[in-house]
């Protein structure tokens, strides 16, 4: 039996015997859950997703766990209700130890200078003492600058912290990358830029790897899964964290092949204050190859594509990627969020960087409209700034619904 099914099987019996939601759910499928001996076993599980969490968070909680001592997230409710995710200080720890040998494989080293550009908050116990003794040691500087700010504030603190490495929302960082190029350049040169949390969009890769003359490594993550997978230094795929979470790529009722995508099915094989076992997080992504080209010895996804809602539906029943429009892309456009308002109606809310003719929006609106073809109109609305979300994140795109989590 191999490490992972060993972990499987010790997650799905603790599930069982010490989460109401899991024992009601396997009661329910006539599952017995000593005969899941591994991952390949998971697929007898029926799939669960945000709305069941939503409906009673505290059926996911192990019982006789008391939540004062235990580590608080919140979800951003990019669905419509933020939910509170619990783990444990020793859960936490395996949390921020993950991600601190990931910076290790991009690059940071002892004495690096770290910034974060993201939602404030306390620090948390025991990341708390751990930064204080890798600070006084002189071995780790963090600081972190909230992603609320304005991006010139947010480009002030970087100049004056200097950093070796930014991590942050894509959408926030390339809007401070765009403010640089702006002033003529940044003599912020960090080793890399670290970015996740929502949709990294080409456009937005190109800004930020300009403006600081770093590569940016996309990180995918969230509360429920913790990191999942993280881009290859050499590669454009994404190795798959296989010892941390069991994944699966759904199109329709089976898995994805190679090269196509569908939604993100997950297992965290380190959560059992609130264990999530095929769950579906409501993201679409691309199957990449069982192995990347580097040589890692992990599955891998080809592309993070975005949330299921940020797909558009149309009239005609196309669910249509918002990437095949490549607004992000148009020189003059510096920032935009497109909005379904109807089924037959979208909306693009532009910043522009510089000046354009009415020939360059004509050009523009005429090409989105080829895509999306008859009986969907169109718009662009011209605007000073956008701002994020409370969440800090930004969305590029927002469709009316989920093409692919019909069932929720």
């Amino acid at each position: 039996m191999s490490s992972t099914d060993r972990r499987v099987r010790r997650l799905v019996m603790h599930a069982y015997a010490n989460v109401p939601y899991y024992r009601r759910l396997f009661d329910e499928n006539g599952i017995r859950a000593h005969k899941i001996r591994g991952a390949d076993d998971l697929q007898v599980i029926p799939i669960s997703n945000k709305k069941d969490l939503q409906r009673d968070p505290g059926a996911f909680m192990a019982q006789g766990l008391e939540s004062a001592s235990l580590v608080r997230h919140t979800t951003s409710g990019s669905t419509g209700q933020p939910v509170a995710i619990f783990n444990s200080i020793a859960e936490q720890h395996a949390v921020n130890v993950g991600r601190w040998r990931l910076a290790y494989y991009y690059g940071t080293r002892p004495g690096a200078r770290s910034a974060w550009v993201a939602i404030t908050r306390p620090s948390l116990r025991l990341e708390g003492r751990a930064l204080r003794v890798l600070t006084a040691s002189r071995l780790y500087h963090q600081t972190r600058i909230s992603c609320l700010l304005p991006p010139a504030e947010i480009l002030r603190q970087l100049r004056a912290f200097s950093p070796s490495a930014i991590n942050g929302f894509p959408g926030v960082i390339a809007q401070v990358a765009r403010l640089a190029l702006d002033d003529g350049g940044s003599e912020v040169r960090p080793r890399y830029v670290g970015v996740g949390g929502e949709v990294l969009t080409a456009a937005m890769r190109q800004t930020i790897a300009t403006a600081f003359n770093a590569p940016v490594y996309d990180v995918y993550a969230s509360h429920e899964l913790g990191v999942t997978a993280f881009q290859c230094r050499s590669e454009k795929l994404y190795h798959i964290r296989q010892r941390a979470v069991v994944t699966e790529v759904v199109e329709g009722n089976q898995g994805a092949a190679e090269g196509r995508n569908g939604e993100l099915i997950g297992t965290n094989l380190n959560a059992f204050t609130m264990p999530f076992i095929r769950y579906r997080i409501g993201d679409v992504v691309t199957k990449g190859p069982a192995r990347c080209a580097c040589g890692a010895h992990s599955p891998t996804l080809a592309r993070i594509d975005g949330r299921a809602l940020d797909y558009f539906r149309l009239p005609d029943g196309r669910l249509l990627h918002p990437f095949s429009f490549n607004l992000g892309l148009t020189p003059w456009i510096r920032n935009f969020s497109m909005i379904q308002e109807r089924i037959d109606l979208i909306t693009a809310y532009v910043v522009a960087s510089s000046e354009q003719t009415g020939e360059q929006v004509t050009e523009v609106e005429r090409s989105v409209r080829n895509v999306l073809g008859p009986g969907v109109a169109f718009h662009m609305k011209f605007v000073d700034s956008i701002s994020p979300s409370a969440s800090g994140k930004f969305r590029p795109y927002a469709g009316l619904a989920s093409p692919v989590s019909a069932d929720e």
